[in-house]
């Protein structure tokens, strides 16, 4: 007996997790550097780059005080609110540099500036929040899914929210300093000419106030028809680089039938190119009701040496084993996320459950008369 490890799912796990790292760092480093760009201050930078990892930083004891763990949902929310994060400190930090600009001393431009914006951090909080209340109180799979999302995502905003009115004017106060710019810089000059052409294009829309409002009611127009057109599902379709594969004979069949078949099936796969394994259970058991039905699992080349995705090589398998006489198969992708109660042959299943045997099979009948009519 020799055990060998046929399939890792921690390796698309891995991988989704280091994608969600690297987009988050991504997302840091270019708030970061707009915040560099319009301020054009290395003082508000430095605050502002200091409030965003702290924001994070602090959310993730809210997390653990939820119960929640570092996954691919979480690590989204926080992905996302990067942006959000980081709002209330650049909102904060330009009202006070207004008003040092204005002649105060910092520490008073600090608390003027925090007294001015405090009512205007606390909404734009609010407003964030309220988007994401549909999310928290969805019912359902979905709602179950996506409650820890929208939950880190509240959190995070909270957490910016109270750094925004505490430690981002301590820190204004603490660095900031007014020194009028010596001279005309290129990177003021690319600011002036980025504030020139915002100038233009706003005057250019507000002299145009039909056909800006025509452009609006069409481009509404257009996202409800785009969101009629375009394909729905439950779940989103991925290649985590394994296929899984139902084998069904006659109902007659033998199991040293079932063995040739099914070795004659996972040689077909093999020969495949895009194939680096096959492995496969025959017999009565948890997977297979019946003696006439195999489950075999097909382990594909990563993406980097495979010419198409595992939907294309899913149906070329399927066609190609089906050459065999007397096999039916169902070859479909394995998803990391399935929300199924029991094994199936396809992406979708509908299950009638009944202590009574008779009034099932009745049911279920009618049910299978209703969907092939």
């Amino acid at each position: 007996m020799s055990l060998e490890i046929v399939n890792d799912r921690t390796v698309t796990i891995r991988a989704s997790i280091f994608e969600v790292q690297l987009t988050l760092v991504i997302a840091a480093v270019l708030v970061v550097l707009v915040v560099l760009m319009f301020l054009r201050s290395w003082r508000a930078t430095i605050i502002a780059g200091v409030s965003l990892p702290l924001s994070i930083v602090a959310t993730f004891a809210t997390m653990w005080a939820a119960g929640f763990s570092l996954d691919n949902l979480s690590l989204m929310a926080l992905t996302i609110g990067t942006g959000f994060i980081v709002d209330d400190a650049i909102v904060m930090i330009e009202n006070i540099v207004r008003n040092i600009e204005e002649g105060k001393a910092p520490r008073q431009a600090a608390l003027d500036g925090a007294r001015q914006i405090g009512f205007t951090v606390v909404s734009l909080t609010v407003s964030l929040i309220a988007v994401f209340i549909p999310l928290l109180f969805m019912t359902g799979i979905v709602g179950r899914m996506f409650r820890e999302f929208a939950l880190t995502l509240t959190m995070a905003v909270v957490v910016s929210a109270v750094i925004s009115l505490t430690l981002t004017p301590m820190l204004c106060a603490a660095l900031l300093r007014f020194a009028p710019p010596p001279g005309q810089s290129r990177w003021e000059e690319m600011s002036q000419a980025l504030d020139r052409a915002y100038h233009a294009s706003l005057d250019w829309a507000l002299k145009r106030e039909t056909f800006m409002l025509a452009l609006t009611v069409a481009t509404l127009a257009l996202t409800v028809v785009l969101y009629i057109v375009i394909p729905k599902g439950f779940l989103p379709r991925q290649d985590t680089g394994v296929l899984s594969a139902v084998l069904e004979a006659s109902p007659d069949a033998s199991f040293d039938s079932m063995t040739a078949l099914q070795a004659k099936i996972a040689d077909e796969f093999r020969r495949d190119p895009d194939v680096r394994g096959v492995t496969s259970v025959l017999g009565v058991g948890p997977l297979n009701a019946t003696t006439n039905v195999a489950r075999l699992t097909v382990m594909l080349r990563p993406h980097d040496e495979r010419r198409e995705n595992a939907e294309r090589i899913a149906d070329r398998l399927k066609a190609a084993g089906e050459k065999t006489p007397g096999a039916t198969l169902y070859v479909q992708p394995v998803q990391d996320i399935q929300i199924t109660t029991r094994p199936s042959r396809s992406q979708y299943q509908y299950t009638l459950t009944s202590a009574d045997g008779g009034e099932l099979l009745t049911w279920s009948n009618r049910l299978l008369g209703a969907v092939c009519a």
